[in-house]
C-alpha cells in the first residue's frame, strides 16, 4: 500500500511533493514556509536550470532570429508571421494562425514605432498589441512573451516580464510575504482575479515586490525565479495560495 508517510516525514517534506528533482539538486534557499526565497543566488540559480533544460535552453524563434543573420527593421512580412509562430509553438501559447498572422503584421506595419518601444522597454507596447486588429481572442501570454523575446534578441535586454499564469498563480503569496499595500491586490478582502490582471497591473505588483527585496533583483530575475520554480509543483503552489487565502 502506498501511502504519504513513505515520502514526507517533515513540512519541508510534504511542500516540496512535487518539487522537480533539478531544483532540489540546486538546493535553492527557502523562506520559512519552505517557499523560494526571492534572493540573487536562486536568480542564479533559475538562470542556471533555464539553460540547462533542453526544453528552454535554445528555442526554435531564437535558433530562427540567429539563423536570419538581420535585424527586425529589415524583416519581411513573411519573416515576422514565421518567428511569431514560432515563438507561440515554442511556448506552447496554442494561439490560433490567425491571432499570430495579425500580431505579425501589426508589428510589420507599424515596424518603426513597435521597434522604438521595444528598444525603450515601453509596457504599453504590450497593450497596444494586444488590442491590434485581427486577433479572434485574448493573447496576453503571447504578447508578452513576443516583446519579451523580440527584446531580448534584438537589443539585449530583458525590459518585459511575461504574463503567465504560473507567475499569476504565486504572485498573491510573496504580495503577502512582502506586505505589499493589500489594496493593490485585494477587493473586500478577497483576492482580486489574478487572471484578469493587465498587463500594466502585473507590472506595477511585480515592481511592488522588487522594491520590497532586499536582495537587487531586476524583474526578469523575480520573474524567472516564480515562474521556473512553481511551473510544474502542484503542492507548493497550492499551499501557497492557500497561506494567502488564510491571512487575508
Amino acid at each position: 500500500m502506498i501511502t504519504l508517510d513513505k515520502y514526507c516525514k517533515t513540512s519541508k517534506d510534504l511542500v516540496q511533493f512535487s518539487t522537480p528533482d533539478d531544483i532540489k539538486e540546486q538546493a535553492f534557499a527557502l523562506d520559512e514556509n519552505f517557499m523560494i526565497a526571492l534572493t540573487k543566488g536562486n536568480a542564479e540559480k533559475a538562470h542556471a536550470c533555464v539553460v540547462s533544460n533542453s526544453r528552454y535552453s535554445v528555442s526554435a524563434d531564437k535558433k530562427y532570429y540567429e539563423s536570419i543573420g538581420k535585424h527586425l527593421a529589415d524583416y519581411t512580412l513573411a519573416e515576422f508571421e514565421r518567428i511569431i509562430g514560432l515563438i507561440s509553438t515554442s511556448n506552447s501559447t496554442r494561439s490560433p494562425k490567425q491571432s499570430t498572422d495579425a500580431l505579425a503584421r501589426y508589428i510589420y506595419d507599424n515596424r518603426d514605432g513597435v521597434l522604438g518601444k521595444l528598444e525603450a522597454g515601453d509596457i504599453g507596447l504590450v497593450e497596444d498589441l494586444e488590442n491590434c486588429v485581427g486577433l479572434p481572442r485574448k493573447e496576453k501570454s503571447l504578447v508578452s512573451k513576443i516583446c519579451a523575446y523580440l527584446c531580448e534578441y534584438e537589443f539585449g535586454k530583458y525590459s518585459f516580464i511575461i504574463n503567465d499564469n504560473v507567475v499569476r498563480n504565486v504572485l498573491p503569496y510573496y504580495l503577502a510575504y512582502y506586505n505589499v499595500d493589500k489594496s493593490l491586490w485585494t477587493k473586500r478582502g478577497e483576492l482580486k482575479g489574478f487572471d484578469q490582471l493587465s498587463y500594466g497591473e502585473l507590472h506595477m505588483l511585480l515592481k511592488e515586490i522588487q522594491d520590497a527585496v532586499s536582495d537587487d533583483l531586476s524583474l526578469r530575475d523575480i520573474d524567472h525565479i516564480l515562474w521556473y520554480c512553481y511551473k510544474t509543483d502542484a503542492v507548493r503552489t497550492s499551499i501557497a495560495k492557500e497561506i494567502v487565502l488564510r491571512n487575508l
